[in-house]
């Protein structure tokens, strides 16, 4: 997996943007997965930092998801 982040930023209290470019490679180099641009909003569920980490740590999981599902849907192709 080749990945890029973009962004990775927000304001407590309100919601955080993590925007990434990534793809997925076989082992001899070829694409498995074309470069694929992520963008997901989280809107926080608290004020402050902890509503705030929270949130980044979302969206970091529901990147992790899609990278995952992706590499299933390849494997089977």
């Amino acid at each position: 997996v080749s990945l890029e982040v973009l962004r990775l930023d927000g304001k407590p209290g309100q919601s955080v943007t993590l925007v990434t470019r990534w793809a997925v490679f076989r082992r001899d180099g070829t694409e498995a997965v074309p470069v694929t641009k992520y963008v997901h909003v989280v809107e926080t569920s608290a004020s402050g930092y902890e509503g705030f980490a929270a949130a980044m740590s979302d969206a970091l999981a529901r990147f992790a998801r899609e990278i995952a599902d992706a590499i299933k849907r390849s494997a089977g192709s």
